[in-house]
């Protein structure tokens, strides 16, 4: 079931385990275990080490959860079990008494009271049945919160599901083993190509891999490898490590899939990349993916890897080929003549301004491509007028009174950290996603 713990099942509830204790050791020292000897709570010198195995003095308690029985030493070193102990002639226990706790008939731990002194041997001789009584009650106490506990995980599971199932985005969610645990209808007819319905793809092997190079560029949407037997897909998404669990979100735009191609189809030929190390060869291939779609696509990289020449090899095996290729370069361009390049102006919009206006660059490569190279340099305040035009396909020139549609791919590009600019709040968010609809990492020319 989706959301259980890997803890065991006293180690779930050790809070309400260590109060019980507490109280327990005003009258005799308390030591409690799990089924496999970790020590969940305990008072005095078994108060420490706490979650780690008991590896030596553990017989007493081994016995108990193996048994299943209720275990009572008088006198210790008497004890048959305390015959071969090495620790016998040092022990300074004088005596234990030991009590199963089951939880859906099973032992899952012992809870021991153990005595230092005389007085406290005298104390549980005289009063045996009496704790025994009482230990046992404490048990019960502990498998009603176990079961409480469990219904509340049924209940986050249920919902999960549920949210799961109404989300309008793709989902994936493997267990640790990397078991496909749930999958809503979204991914299922993303997947199609597995031609598995729910019952046969649930409990299949999944590996989901970046396929991006650079470690540096891990948030937001990436592309990733799907691999389920021997085929693999490439999907748009985000991949979340949630304690043993990887749960991947697709995006919303998914490059379309062919029932026939695999991710080891042919490379394209693309003459201006040149290179034959296996990074090129997948970014060739990558390339041909996406140039078909209309999704903004952000290329990452160091100085001098190629950026233009990757975007214009997208555009060249794009749709709009035949269309305006349009690149600007956002830092060489002053702040104050950025805006008029990018969406130009009418006559007289300003003093200077040419008689006839200007048609900006945006509206040149209408139907196009635009290339907005260095994008991190861009100001704020034309990352505004950027994120309207992309948002309404339509922009402004200055100084006119209506706005102009237009249609176009923007490819951008940058060498800096876009994440890091978002959080410092040099780059606007809203525009860093708009743009990052497909991010595409080149591989330094070191490697």
């Amino acid at each position: 079931m989706l959301g259980i713990s890997s803890q065991s099942a006293l180690m779930q509830i050790q809070l309400t385990i260590l109060r019980f204790t507490k109280v327990l050791s005003r009258v005799l020292q308390v030591e409690i275990v799990d089924g496999a000897l970790r020590r969940v709570a305990g008072s005095g010198a078994y108060g420490k080490y706490l979650g780690q195995k008991l590896e030596r003095n553990s017989r007493l308690l081994r016995y108990v959860i193996q048994t299943g029985k209720e275990k009572v030493v008088i006198q210790s070193r008497l004890d048959p079990l305390c015959e071969d102990c090495e620790n016998k002639v040092n022990c300074k226990e004088k005596a234990f008494l030991g009590i199963p706790i089951f939880f859906q008939d099973v032992c899952v731990g012992v809870i021991s009271l153990v005595t230092f002194t005389h007085e406290q041997q005298e104390i549980i001789k005289h009063n045996l049945h009496e704790f025994s009584d009482y230990v046992q009650h404490i048990s019960t106490i502990f498998i009603s919160k176990l079961l409480d506990e469990q219904s509340s995980v049924n209940n986050t599971s249920s919902a999960l599901m549920t949210l799961v199932d109404n989300i309008d985005q793709g989902v994936l969610i493997l267990n640790s083993r990397n078991k496909l645990r749930l999958v809503n209808a979204i991914a299922l007819n993303i997947l199609n190509i597995l031609n598995l319905n729910y019952e046969k793809i649930i409990g299949k092997a999944f590996t989901i891999r970046p396929l991006i190079y650079q470690e540096s560029f891990t948030g937001g949407h990436m592309q990733y490898v799907i691999t389920c037997g021997d085929i693999s897909e490439i999907l748009t998404g985000q991949l979340h490590n949630i304690q043993d669990y990887q749960i991947f979100l697709m995006a919303f735009h998914q490059l379309p899939l062919y029932a026939n191609s695999t991710f080891e189809s042919t490379e394209p030929q693309i003459e201006h990349l040149v290179g034959e190390s296996p990074p090129i060869r997948k970014l060739k291939k990558l390339i041909s993916r996406i140039a078909p779609g209309p999704s903004s696509v952000l290329i990452i990289g160091e100085s001098g890897t190629g950026k233009e020449v990757v975007a214009r090899a997208i555009h060249k095996l794009s749709h709009s080929s035949n269309k305006a290729f349009v690149a600007i370069n956002c830092a060489a361009i002053p702040e104050q003549l950025l805006e008029s390049e990018l969406f130009g102006y009418v006559k007289g919009a300003f003093t200077g301004a040419s008689t006839t206006g200007k048609q900006g660059l945006i509206k040149a490569a209408n139907q196009g491509t635009m290339f907005l190279d260095k994008v991190g340099d861009m100001p704020l305040v034309i990352q505004a007028k950027l994120l309207r035009a992309i948002e309404a396909r339509e922009i402004q020139p200055i100084g006119a009174s209506k706005a102009i549609p237009v249609d176009i791919r923007i490819i951008s590009a940058t060498n800096q950290n876009l994440e890091k600019f978002v959080r410092e709040g040099k780059f606007r968010e809203d525009l860093y996603y708009r743009l990052n609809i497909i991010p595409l990492a080149l591989p330094p020319l070191r490697e």
